[in-house]
């Protein structure tokens, strides 16, 4: 299963590289991700991330991820993640190691019960 991965990025390529950048390498998921652009200043700054692609969008993190969804095709298998995520976490509170299988799980699930938007639960960074 392809799915999409969403980052809406502004203005903070080192929260990026210091967080969600580490997070996305830990789990291979770079080709899984695109980068939301929304100024040149950030263009230039988030060029080092060779890996990862990069799309311009309009400003504003709302916008942006409106503008992407409108360029993918219709029931494209999406997940938004932040520039600050560390990880995730499962009820026990044990960090989940295979975030692919993870999302692959979930899209299968809500494919099956018939649910086109899920969700994680936000928990302070530690």
């Amino acid at each position: 299963m392809d799915y999409k991965i969403l980052l809406p990025v502004y203005n903070n390529n080192i929260l990026f590289n210091n967080y969600a950048y580490k997070f996305i390498k830990r789990n291979n998921l770079q080709d899984k991700c695109i980068l939301l652009i929304q100024n040149d200043e950030d263009e230039k700054k988030y060029a080092e991330f060779v890996d990862i692609k990069k799309i311009r969008c309009p400003p504003g993190k709302g916008k942006a991820v409106s503008f992407m969804m409108k360029q993918l095709p219709i029931d494209s298998q999406v997940v938004c993640m932040d520039d600050d995520i560390t990880g995730l976490i499962d009820v026990c509170g044990n960090r989940v190691e295979d975030i692919n299988n993870l999302f692959i799980e979930i899209f299968e699930t809500m494919k099956q019960e018939n649910i086109t938007l899920g969700g994680f639960y936000p928990v302070a960074n530690t």
